[in-house]
């Protein structure tokens, strides 16, 4: 837990109640002749992210305490902790936590505790303010590669969405020096793997429905997409450094956990080879997702490649290879899938989607998440049958019955 520096805080109130604020030692006393006081507790030269705080007060009276986190850039994105009733007496500890379903998060610039005492002329002592965030563990590794899109070029952060903002379910994959990483919470507004600060991410809103649709589910993005590259630069016969890079994150993100193997792969490249032929790409497409899997020993990951951009401009041919994409649905092969309806969706300049639709394309991965769902069920289901002939009739049976 951080402790916050209580010296740089105020008390003010809306009445006239006069409190002072005094340090004694390591205590912050408040002293009032009225019943009521605003206490702000600034944090300079930094934020914070919670959903934790422990304090430890006493009073000479009753008291009530509101406690908020205010980000002073955006009143609206303010955060109220649960009311507190504090006894009269010796020092106690009072904790504020958010409920674990709270999906909200933010950067807060200062604590306030709204204070009611039961009578004027009272005291309250703070020993110290504790915040915390409670961070946890990813259990479903995401791979996420491509060119621009993969990485929101030309996307922004936007402070009015709240599924922009960060939740303690999803985490990403940084560096922290030269080939050592670490799992983060994940904040578009900050870096996430190779993807720039302040640009949005399809795999994060991807992220944000698998969470939001399944309790236990906690995400970790490992993110190595590069900005207009052509298929090549991910073939080892044609250039080893992008490659070897992704491998090395996915290790690296893997051995912190103790895990062994990712659990989806999400592809999401091809303008840059517009003027490739279909098999071309395709050559080199089925090259590539293979390599991944024989060098992770994963024969049978789930990968999803999405549609390109480019369907809505008549000058450029940028979604020529979803012909190849689209075909991924019908080659018989269940673990590699297309995530289609992309190149219906908005660009802000042919190459590159909107922020809207960058959203959009998180929940149509989702979907197409929910379509692999059905498919293994079906799968096993036909491989049930099939060793229990007798199951299929057994069930029309009870069907019929019914």
């Amino acid at each position: 837990m951080n402790d916050l520096n209580l010296e740089n805080s105020y008390v003010t109130s809306w009445k006239s109640s006069n409190p002072t604020l005094n340090y004694m030692n390591d205590e912050v006393c408040i002293t009032t002749d009225g019943f009521h006081c605003f206490w702000y507790i600034q944090i300079l030269n930094n934020t914070i992210q919670c959903n934790n705080i422990k304090t430890f007060i006493s009073t000479t009276c009753e008291c009530t305490i509101e406690l908020h986190l205010q980000n002073i850039n955006d009143n609206s994105k303010n955060m109220f902790f649960n009311t507190k009733h504090i006894q009269s007496g010796k020092m106690q500890e009072v904790n504020w936590v958010l409920p674990e379903n709270d999906i909200y998060m933010d950067n807060y610039h200062r604590v306030i505790l709204d204070i009611t005492f039961a009578k004027d002329n009272s005291e309250f002592r703070i020993h110290s303010i504790k915040t915390n965030l409670n961070k946890k563990e990813p259990n479903f590794l995401i791979f996420v590669t491509g060119q621009s899109n993969s990485i929101g070029h030309s996307t922004t952060f936007d402070h009015a969405i709240q599924n922009d903002y960060p939740t303690t379910n999803i985490y990403t994959l940084n560096e922290t020096s030269q080939n050592n990483y670490n799992w983060e919470i994940a904040d578009i507004r900050k870096q996430m793997g190779t993807k720039p600060a302040w640009r949005n991410l399809f795999a994060y809103h991807f992220a944000k429905h698998l969470v939001q649709n399944n309790n236990d589910v906690v995400v970790g993005l490992i993110i190595c997409g590069v900005d207009g590259l052509e298929i090549n630069y991910w073939d080892k016969r044609y250039e080893q450094y992008l490659f070897d890079k992704s491998l090395n994150m996915i290790n690296s993100g893997l051995n912190i956990l103790n895990k062994n193997k990712i659990d989806l792969m999400l592809w999401q490249q091809g303008e840059s080879d517009y003027d490739k032929t279909n098999s071309y790409y395709e050559e080199k497409l089925r090259y590539i997702l293979n390599d991944y899997r024989t060098s992770l020993n994963q024969n049978n990951l789930n990968i999803f490649c999405g549609n390109t951009a480019g369907k809505q401009w008549t000058n450029f041919n940028g979604h020529q290879q979803n012909n190849t994409l689209n075909m991924l649905n019908s080659d018989g092969n269940p673990t590699t899938m297309c995530v289609q309806g992309i190149d219906d969706l908005m660009t802000s300049d042919g190459w590159h989607f909107t922020n809207n639709s960058t959203r959009k394309i998180g929940l149509l991965y989702y979907q197409t998440y929910l379509k692999l769902l059905n498919t293994k069920e079906e799968i096993q289901y036909s491989i049930l049958v099939h060793d229990n002939p007798q199951l299929k009739s057994d069930i029309f049976f009870t069907v019929n019955e019914t």
